[in-house]
This record gives structure tokens, C-alpha cells and sequence, in this order.
């Protein structure tokens, strides 16, 4: 058998947005796993935390199987895209979400990088949930319309 050089090899794409360069290192970890937009590792990127497999941990879309913006952004799509930064967050990086007594700005950073992304490419999220405990009323985290991220 010979090589196919003529193979096509697809990789996930990286999330970025004009916000991207403010977020820590670790949570450019939770988005894209240290991977920069032409694919080489980012310096000085890593995880906050490690716990069991974080090396396999290849970003925020290729978690989710994605390879078009379409994939991430579109609705129906984002709120699963959404909830899993979200987990991810708090597992590699123990960043919890800002709720109405704690704010947490890095939070809000990588939750409005991932929005401004999806935004950019055409695809706005008008609102996003999770449930994260509780009764859906009382726990439920929504994008605010018009606000820069």
C-alpha cells in the first residue's frame, strides 16, 4: 500500500473572537486546547486543573464533533455548545458562572468570546441557557442582548 498524499485532513476550527487575547491561558484551554489558529500550541496555555485524560482534551469543538461554525452557533446547536464550555470550565478550570450575588469576569470573557464568535459568523444567539441545579426559574444564565463582550 502507498501513501495517499492527496488526503484531506479536517481539524475542528479554533474559536476566536476580538476578545480571545484577554482570557487566561486557561480558558483559551477550555476553547480551543491550546490550539492557535493555524493549528500549533499556544505558549504558556494549559489547564488550571488535570484531572484523568485532560491531555486528550483537543478544544470545545472537537469535544462536540464540530467543524463548521454552523455545528457550534446555530440554534438548538448553541445551547449545547454552551452548557459543555461551560462544564469544561469549571472541570479544567474551576471557573463557576456569575450568578446574581458573584461576578465572575473571566467567566463572562469566555462565555462572550464563544457568543461574539458565533456572532461573526452570523449566527447570533438571541439568549442561552443551562440548568445547572434546581428549579429551571431560579438557575438559568442568558446571554444580555446588545451587550459587548
Amino acid at each position: 500500500m502507498g501513501c495517499n498524499a492527496n488526503r484531506t485532513v479536517t481539524v475542528p476550527p479554533t474559536i476566536s473572537a476580538k476578545t480571545y487575547d484577554s482570557l487566561s491561558d486557561c480558558a483559551k484551554f477550555c476553547l480551543n486546547g491550546c490550539r492557535d489558529a493555524t493549528g500549533k500550541a499556544e505558549p504558556n496555555c494549559k489547564p488550571l486543573k488535570e484531572p484523568e485524560g485532560w491531555e486528550r482534551y483537543k478544544g470545545l469543538a472537537a469535544e462536540l464533533g464540530c467543524y463548521t461554525p454552523l455545528c457550534l452557533c446555530a440554534p438548538g446547536a448553541f445551547n449545547l455548545t454552551y452548557g459543555t464550555l461551560w462544564k469544561t470550565s469549571v472541570r479544567f478550570c474551576n471557573i463557576l458562572p456569575s450568578t446574581q450575588n458573584l461576578d465572575s469576569p473571566e467567566y463572562d470573557r469566555l462565555q462572550g468570546t464563544l457568543a461574539t464568535y458565533c456572532k461573526d459568523n452570523e449566527y447570533t444567539p438571541d439568549a442561552y441557557s443551562f440548568l445547572v441545579e434546581g428549579k429551571e426559574s431560579e438557575y438559568k444564565f442568558e446571554l444580555v442582548p446588545n451587550r459587548m463582550y
